[in-house]
């Protein structure tokens, strides 16, 4: 079913394996798309959740979960008005979520008000940020906003960087660090990667091992990964049940 942004992710992470067929997915493709351009305001932005107050809601995860994918469509069925509107959802985060000054990443923002909800530096949201950009930067067509998207990577990579603790690994609480969190650490560690592979560095080599080591010191032997934070339980409230994954 494809009822809501979050669906997205995982469906165009299934569009992405080369051995599935466009024809398999073109109907749920479809469907998400009108999701979203159903949902879209008179300023060209997507609510999150469309009921009640959160239909003025812009978080962080839909980022990922919409902006990709919606590349992708645009470029495949040559819609650039599609391109446009997942770009616009990132310059808009962008503007209005990110703190320069402490390079930190706000849960999310007020459409109308055009402010963030004062929530930053939240391990697994700058996670969804992340993704959300380097997907997107991987779908998008050569011009001036496959520019911007790489220059965002270099500069949430800089700002990651400076966050990582001293064990090698990344927290919830990202400036406060703690509690650790293996869910954002594996997140950095494969963005920190693809980065590196995009530029044909290897500048990130030992921040990226330094945290592999963590997260095997986290992982069991039968590959489960302890310390893992579950599921947010309501807006603006992380989660206080750290388990197994």
């Amino acid at each position: 079913k494809i009822e809501e942004l979050d669906d997205g992710f995982g469906l165009y992470l299934l569009w992405r394996l080369k051995d599935v067929p466009n024809e398999v997915i073109e109907g749920y493709i479809e469907t998400f798309v009108n999701l979203v351009k159903q949902r879209e305001s008179e300023s060209g932005l997507i609510c999150y959740r469309n009921w009640g107050g959160m239909r003025d809601m812009f978080f962080v995860d839909s980022i990922p979960f919409m902006c990709p994918g919606l590349i992708r469509y645009g470029v495949s069925f040559e819609t650039r008005e599609i391109i446009d509107l997942a770009i616009r959802q990132i310059k808009f985060y962008y503007e209005v979520g990110y703190n320069p000054k402490e390079g930190v990443y706000a849960t999310g923002c007020s459409m109308s008000k055009q402010k963030s909800n004062g929530l930053f530096a939240w391990g697994r949201g700058t996670g969804w940020w992340c993704l959300g950009i380097l997907f997107s930067y991987l779908e998008c067509p050569d011009g001036a906003d496959k520019t911007w998207l790489k220059g965002l990577l270099d500069e949430t990579a800089k700002n990651i960087v400076k966050l990582q603790c001293d064990d090698g690994g990344w927290c919830t609480y990202l400036v406060l660090q703690y509690p650790y969190d293996s869910t954002a650490t594996a997140i950095f560690v494969y963005f920190l990667m693809q980065v590196d592979k995009i530029n044909q560095t290897q500048i990130y080599t030992d921040v990226i091992q330094r945290g592999i080591k963590k997260l095997m010191s986290a992982t069991r032997p039968d590959g489960r990964i302890d310390s893992c934070e579950g599921d947010c339980h309501g807006f603006g409230k992380y989660s206080q049940l750290y388990t197994i994954s």
